[in-house]
């Protein structure tokens, strides 16, 4: 409403035929808004927030209890009472609602109410899904295996009533009895809620056709389906209808001269027809690209009443078109066939399909969403469609249309969000596909990732029950919002320059992954973020992270002077408009930035990507490999859809130039917010990169030289890395440190030169081992390290010192401490924890009084010299091994000649760690097979009781089987039988249930095989 509006009344009149119950009614309302509302004169909920506690309810009838925080989602009012004040016939809803004072400029209330019927009925209007109505079906807390199974219906007192055998359910079809009848039958359509039909089916066909071409890119042929006898009867359409028993039989090959969809399945007498087999003949088509074919009954998509994909009658004249059937949350039954660019049919399935996306829905190509479901055949999707990730199981995909960059670009997401590949921030990977719908060409789509739980599960390993995903204003996606509410308001209620406040939140907030995010959308002047297109998430005991999706506003897509924009202030804005920056979507990072370590950190970033990542030259290379990708389709696709493809490469200009010149102003901008004076070129300058390497904050630097702008007045984090064989010794140029490690304020154009030398034998000789930085609840024994002395003789330690990231927090080793020849020292944190589960260990001394970082940490041990002599930069995550984090198991060097700053050197080789001694097994097995080499495998304990452990390492992705036969050569226990990836592998099990006597554990790879005795006391 205006602004200066202090009071408004809303009136609804609503007919009721029939009522079960008031279901609940959902407001939302500003914080510092008040209101009352009434059903026919009956108070029904009233909010008397009076200016002194903004964004919490004063409840006028306690029995009516919620809470409604601040900048909260719609706050729901439980309304599951008989619906008393309701009446058969014209009913009135009235709500009024008024600023509490006299501050208070704006004014704003969406109402809800639902209201549940009693019986089925099509009336009404479906709530959206955002307000969580529950489903007021009963339901069961257990599924109906797919496999089959039997069914019970008992009585109240436990007597058993009736009884179903279930087996053999194919998608979409149900078993039942007849309308009258005695006899169970299949179903094609079930019908919960109604009576069943008069007749089914008796049989289920289990026959399948034969096409004598899969389909795809193909010239003229003559199509032949066999694989069917008699009685058995193949029918088919030629439309991409569903067939039926009206649909012409097969009785000669389908002579094939157009793009033609060809659909069939099996009919016989008392059987139910098989499942639609969909084949899809583009004759003389000619792409580079990989083939997406998607085939769905017409109606499904174009009906005006039931398409998902057109107008229908309901659409306003103004784009995007509100109102129209693909504003509708409708799903449909779509068949997808995907061919690689080989021109191979590499992988089918039927799913569920809806209109994807917000506005650009009003685009004449208009993105699709896919859903695997049960219903339709399968849960997930099992296939590679992104070459680039490591996992290959999705549950949903998205074909789209680029957003609002359609027929702009139509590659600016993919190139915002693929420019970031690397970055570690969570992105959708990308691939784009020519796309034909009912045999009609489509365009190209880019094939994406759905951002939702699953998503987040693949690309982190972590289980889709343990995530909560919020997105806008705290609203949740998925899990719980609880956590990420009180965040804020504790955030709200304390400031951020206070160090104590600020390592509270770091706790719970992933500080690298956030700036990074923000550096980003900056960088990229996303015009429709941060008040929208926002989603972060974190695991149970896990930290927030922001997601990165949906760029396409980004580069200038509205105007290509957008380059000059102060997105930096924009996002700092404490009071932008409802949309793009409403207040609470800066108010995050408004607090983070009032502190200096947060802010430093972030304008570092901002510089490191800036004078890397963010080159024109880098970005240039990298749009014209995407460009150069679709360069052939692109003109098809323009003259597909009318567009002009002239302006499409202008457009592409435009990027290179915002590109070209955005970071001149964002540097601009980053000196105006911060009161920083200026930035200044720093030089790295290595002598010879063969020796060592520089680690500038997040950057790796192993060039002869190399240059970028930093800003004075935030130092920058710089450490030299030496490689084996070599120590770093001193700096030279604009430092003469000898500290490896240094902070560099940078006041004037710069050259920094480290400097190494070749290690001597007491360099090389002790080594950090073994690291344990997070113990298990049940098994915690503190942080500890172990070192290891790789000389033959006895190595003193007297006056060396251990430190992490915080160099001012040191253990200083006490005289006399010495190291054994070929012997191993632990120096733990808490020697009480400690000791309390290695009582006897002799070997161990300390206690340094900091932590070793569960979110990663640099490690050093330092000479009475102060030279680094080692230095170990772990991580919680892969590459590293990511069980040490709080799993039980410590991180353990695999061989103790290795180098121990690669993660790949580090493994999992105990269920607690071997503190005090060698990380291998006396009797480690190392086997050499062809291509291939099988490090650390052990088999222990041996002789074993109940429990047995097997581990062992391979280099390269291979194929694994380990059984376990008794000396009779009869199979007991198979430990595991597939593919699996380079890295060491722990298996335990329990084998309690075996005799005495014993066992032969045979190992194979591929068709090599190792067979080893174990034996059972």
């Amino acid at each position: 409403v205006p602004s200066g509006t202090r009071s408004i009344f809303l009136r609804k009149e609503f007919e009721i035929t029939e009522i079960a119950e008031v279901e609940a009614m959902i407001l939302d309302i500003d914080y510092d808004d008040a209101f009352v509302a009434y059903i026919n004169g009956v108070e029904i909920a009233r909010d008397n927030i009076n200016g002194s506690l903004p964004g919490y309810d004063i409840w006028a009838n306690t029995d009516r209890e919620a809470t409604m925080h601040q900048n909260a989602p719609p706050t729901r009012f439980e309304l599951n009472t008989p619906a008393n004040f309701l009446q058969t016939g014209k009913n009135v809803l009235t709500i009024q609602v008024h600023n509490v004072s006299a501050a208070s400029s704006d004014l704003s209330l969406i109402p809800f109410l639902s209201a549940v019927f009693t019986g089925p009925s099509t009336a009404g209007i479906k709530p959206p899904d955002f307000l969580n109505f529950s489903n007021t079906l009963i339901h069961t807390n257990f599924k109906i295996s797919a496999s089959g199974e039997t069914l019970y219906l008992f009585d109240g007192g436990g007597q058993l009533q009736d009884s179903i055998l279930v087996e053999g359910l194919l998608p979409g079809v149900s078993l039942g009895y007849p309308l009258g009848e005695n006899d169970l039958v299949f179903f094609a359509s079930p019908s919960p809620g109604l009576p069943n039909p008069a007749n089914g089916y008796t049989e289920v066909n289990d026959a399948e056709i034969i096409f004598s071409d899969p389909g795809g890119q193909v010239n003229s042929l003559s199509l032949t389906l066999s694989g069917i006898a008699p009685p058995n009867v193949i029918r088919y359409t030629l439309d991409a209808s569903i067939p039926d028993e009206n649909s012409p039989t097969y009785v000669a090959p389908i002579n094939i001269n157009s793009n033609t969809v060809v659909r069939a399945r099996v009919f016989r007498d008392n059987y139910l027809p098989t499942p639609v087999q969909s084949h899809t003949y583009l004759v003389q088509a000619n792409h580079s690209l990989p083939i997406i074919s998607l085939v769905t009954e017409p109606d499904n998509f174009f009906d005006e009443d039931f398409g998902i994909y057109v107008l229908g009658n309901n659409a306003s004249d103004d784009f995007p078109y509100f109102g129209a059937n693909f504003w509708e949350d409708w799903e449909r039954p779509i068949h997808f066939s995907f061919y690689e660019r080989d021109g191979n049919l590499e992988y089918a399935f039927d799913a569920g399909c809806k209109i994807f996306g917000g506005w650009s829905r009003g685009q004449e190509q208009r993105s699709l969403s896919l859903f695997a479901r049960g219903g339709y055949g399968q849960k997930e999707l099992d296939y590679p469609f992104f070459p680039d990730l490591d996992y290959q199981t999705f549950q949903a995909l998205v074909l789209r249309n680029s957003g609002n960059d359609w027929m702009n670009t139509n590659l600016r997401d993919v190139t915002l969000t693929g420019l970031m590949k690397g970055s570690g921030l969570e992105k959708q990977s990308f691939r784009h596909a020519v796309t034909y719908l009912n045999g009609t060409y489509w365009g190209f789509y880019s094939i994406r990732e759905k951002v939702n739980e699953h998503f987040i599960a693949s690309k982190t390993g972590y289980d889709v029950e343990d995530l909560d995903i919020l997105e806008a204003n705290s609203l949740t996606v998925y899990g719980d919002n609880q956590e990420y509410l009180d965040l804020l308001n504790f955030i709200r209620q304390n400031s951020m320059s206070n160090t104590a406040n600020y390592n509270l939140v770091a706790e719970q907030i992933d500080i690298e992954n956030y700036a990074h995010y923000q550096v980003a959308q900056i960088y990229f002047n996303n015009w429709d973020w941060p008040g929208n297109n926002i989603k972060y998430w974190k695991a149970k005991g896990g930290k927030w992270r922001w997601i990165l999706y949906d760029t396409d506003f980004g580069f200038g897509l509205w105007d290509s002077n957008q380059y000059l924009d102060n997105t930096l202030s924009f996002a700092l804005n404490a009071n932008g408009p409802n949309w793009p920056n409403p207040p609470w979507a800066t108010f995050l990072f408004r607090r983070m930035i009032q502190n200096t370590s947060f802010r430093n950190d972030f304008v570092n970033r901002f510089a490191d990507e800036l004078n890397t990542r963010f080159l024109p030259e880098n970005f240039n290379v990298h749009i014209d490999s995407i460009s150069a990708n679709l360069a052939v389709e692109m003109s098809k696709h323009y003259n597909r859809w009318g567009g002009n493809l002239n302006y499409q490469k202008e457009q592409v200009q435009n990027m290179k130039r915002f590109a070209a010149l955005r970071p001149r102003e964002v540097k601009r901008h980053l000196l105006s917010q911060f009161g920083l004076p200026n930035y200044h070129a720093l030089t790295i300058q290595n002598n010879d990169p063969s020796e060592g390497y520089v680690d500038l904050n997040w950057l790796t630097l192993k060039e002869n030289k190399w240059t970028g702008d930093y800003f004075q007045g935030v130092p920058v984090k710089i450490v030299a890395v030496p490689y084996p064989g070599y120590v770093f010794s001193h700096w030279e140029g604009d430092s003469n440190a000898s500290a490896d490690s240094i902070a560099f304020n940078i006041k004037k154009a710069s050259t920094l030169i480290p400097v190494f030398r070749l290690a001597n034998s007491i360099d090389q000789g002790i080594l950090i081992n073994e690291i344990n930085y997070q113990s298990k609840s049940d098994f915690d024994t503190g942080d500890w390290i172990e070192l290891h002395n790789s000389n033959t003789s006895a190595f003193t330690l007297s006056d060396w010192v251990f430190t992490a990231s915080d160099p001012n927090q040191q253990y200083v080793f006490p005289k006399g401490t010495f190291i054994p020849g070929n012997g191993y020292l632990v120096l733990a944190a808490d020697l009480d924890k400690f000791q309390t589960f290695y009582p006897d260990m002799k070997n161990v001394i300390g206690e340094f009084d900091f932590d070793l970082s569960a979110q990663g940490d640099s490690l050093r041990l330092l000479d009475e010299t102060a030279r680094v002599n080692d230095l170990v930069a772990y991580l919680p995550n892969a590459p590293w091994p990511y069980l040490a984090n709080g799993s039980g198991p410590s991180m353990e060097l695999k061989m103790p000649n290795l180098n121990n700053s690669l993660p790949q050197n580090w493994a999992i080789l105990h269920d607690f760690g071997s503190p005090g001694r060698s990380n291998l097994y006396k009797d480690t097995i190392v086997l050499v097979f062809t291509g291939n080499t099988i490090e650390s495998l052990k088999l222990f304990p041996n002789p074993f009781t109940d429990q047995i452990n097997l581990t062992f390492g391979v280099q390269t992705s291979t194929s694994i089987k380990a059984s376990l036969y008794n000396a009779n050569g009869m199979l007991v226990h198979e430990f595991y039988d597939d593919q699996i990836a380079p890295g060491f592998y722990h298996w335990k099990s329990n084998l309690e249930h075996l005799s005495r006597g014993a066992y032969l554990l045979e190992f194979k790879e591929g068709e090599e095989q190792a067979v080893f005795k174990w034996i059972k006391l």
